[in-house]
């Protein structure tokens, strides 16, 4: 029987990820590496006979037999296999005994070393995906991964009879920050502004960057008052946020917000909710920015275009 440890995303434990065997091993789920003469040493721990071998501290005393071989590939730790001997078994000699349990510690260290390549071969992977997927300066989405979002989530909505919102994001005069402070300043508000605008939203909504200074944010299952009671939030709650670069606070940020929303029972104009939501942006910023300005469809096709909704008016006295 024998249990395969990993180290957690910080290294700071490794954790049980599977085990085997008849019953459970005599060993802990969640190791400090300390606690494991493989881990502490970088080589592989054996204890056959545990009354005089040193013991880890992650095994329980009554433990039999037992081995750790640690995994490591690029001169990385990874995390442990763990082995455990059941009973002594029936041996004709000690050379056959030891014969037996040397051929499990070369099947161990074969095993660690093939998990050790796939496991290095797993996080290449990961890291690529990430690097496909996300804003590097940022970490939020980018927009290859927003336009396959969108089409998934407006497609999933559509099915299931729900509505749809999406958040355009410009922040206002950035230029300023790079003319005036430096490329770095301006990434650094970049960098604050993103963080802002995650912790303001669900866990389902995707937040994006657009590109430059701009953001995108997808709602599915939202209804419309939410969509827009969460942009007018965010236009108002960013005055309160401070940006410091080199210990100097710099000027307040604010943003201007364009809004689109499809309905339930309408997803007509679902190939152009971005296009709907830039034009609500583009008017939010030709009125004076720092403000939210909502898509009317209606009004759109009377001529109107887009109105700054008098339900924002009202959420803006309100907060």
């Amino acid at each position: 029987m024998g249990s395969l440890y990993l180290f957690n995303d910080k290294k700071t434990l490794v954790e049980a990820i599977t085990s085997w065997g008849s019953r459970p091993t005599r060993s802990i789920d969640i190791i400090a590496p300390d606690d494991c003469w493989a881990l502490r040493q970088g080589k592989e721990h054996i204890a056959i006979d545990t009354s005089n071998r040193l013991r880890c501290n992650h095994t329980q005393e009554d433990i039999a037999g037992y081995a750790c071989t640690p995994i490591i590939a690029q001169g990385e730790m990874l995390g442990i296999l763990h082995m455990e001997y059941v009973g002594d078994g029936d041996f004709e000699s000690e050379d056959s005994q030891q014969r037996y349990f040397n051929s499990r510690q070369r099947l161990m260290k074969i095993t660690a070393d093939n998990l050790a390549l796939s496991l290095v071969s797993l996080k290449l992977r990961e890291a690529l995906k990430h690097q496909s997927i996300r804003a590097p300066l940022t970490a939020l989405f980018n927009r290859r991964y927003m336009e396959e979002s969108l089409e998934r989530e407006t497609a999933r909505c559509e099915r299931a009879g729900e509505g749809l919102g999406v958040i355009m994001v410009d922040i206002d005069h950035f230029k300023r920050f790079n003319d005036d402070f430096g490329h770095e300043a301006g990434d650094v508000v970049l960098v604050e502004f993103a963080e802002f605008m995650t912790a303001y939203f669900r866990q389902s909504d995707i937040v994006c960057r657009f590109g430059g200074e701009e953001f995108i944010v997808i709602m599915p299952e939202a209804p419309k008052h939410l969509v827009v009671e969460r942009a007018t939030q965010l236009c108002y709650k960013l005055h309160d946020v401070e940006v410091y670069y080199e210990s100097k606070k710099l000027p307040s940020v604010t943003a201007s917000f364009g809004v689109s929303y499809l309905p339930a029972d309408d997803y007509k104009q679902a190939s152009i909710i971005v296009k709907l939501a830039d034009t609500a942006l583009y008017a939010a910023k030709r009125a004076g920015r720092d403000q939210v300005i909502v898509y009317d469809a209606l009004s759109h096709a009377a001529g109107g275009g887009v109105q700054g909704s008098g339900y924002v008016k009202e959420l803006q006295d309100m907060l």
